[in-house]
């Protein structure tokens, strides 16, 4: 029945987002309304990425505290919202896949209760066992290619899965990976029955 489960839900996510969820930012403004990238931190001014003031940012129902560093903007296909830092070296992307869109691939509601996200994320393919952490309440795994080091947090809420993926430039990922795992605990999802 997993087997059967996990297969449906690959198909499912398959269909309903883009393969491998690093998005494509180059023509996503950054926060000064330009394509091009801004110049990044010197590794020695590091500490200008994290920002110093917490902000609340929220679509529907999800919110995030994140430093005033980022902006709101506008999401790629297949994200509910994304956001930006000002040195464009951190972007993050909201992905929701509601439980009615699954069900109509034939899980029913009563499987759907019983999958924690970490079994959600092994599911529908974004990582093996062996890839996925779970440590502090919170549910990840951690992707690298060429440019971004991506860190996608899961989530459930009542009515959907949620996954927010940092796509942090390779190079601060290390710096910047406290920061990120402080962002993904703030995450809140407020969906009610």
């Amino acid at each position: 029945m997993k087997k059967l489960v996990s297969m449906i839900l690959v198909a499912v996510f398959a269909l309903v987002l883009f393969a491998g969820c690093t998005p494509d930012t180059s023509d996503t403004p950054n926060a000064g309304g330009t394509t091009q990238p801004s110049a990044s931190p010197s590794p020695d001014n590091r500490a200008a990425l994290r920002g110093t003031f917490a902000q609340d940012f929220t679509a529907e129902d999800f919110s995030i505290k994140l430093t005033q560093n980022f902006t709101e903007i506008d999401p790629q296909e297949g994200f509910l919202a994304m956001y930006a830092n000002e040195y464009d070296t951190v972007l993050i992307g909201v992905e929701r896949l509601g439980f009615s869109v699954i069900e109509e691939f034939g899980i029913s509601a009563e499987v759907l209760e019983l999958l924690s996200p970490a079994e959600y994320a092994t599911g529908i393919g974004l990582t093996d066992e062996d890839g996925l952490v779970e440590e502090d309440g919170l549910v990840y795994y951690i992707t690298s290619d060429e440019t971004y080091t991506n860190f996608a947090s899961v989530y459930k809420g009542n009515e959907a899965f949620w996954v927010v993926e940092f796509s942090v430039d390779i190079e601060v990922f290390d710096d910047m990976k406290a920061d990120v795992i402080k962002w993904a605990k703030s995450v809140k999802i407020t969906e009610t029955e």
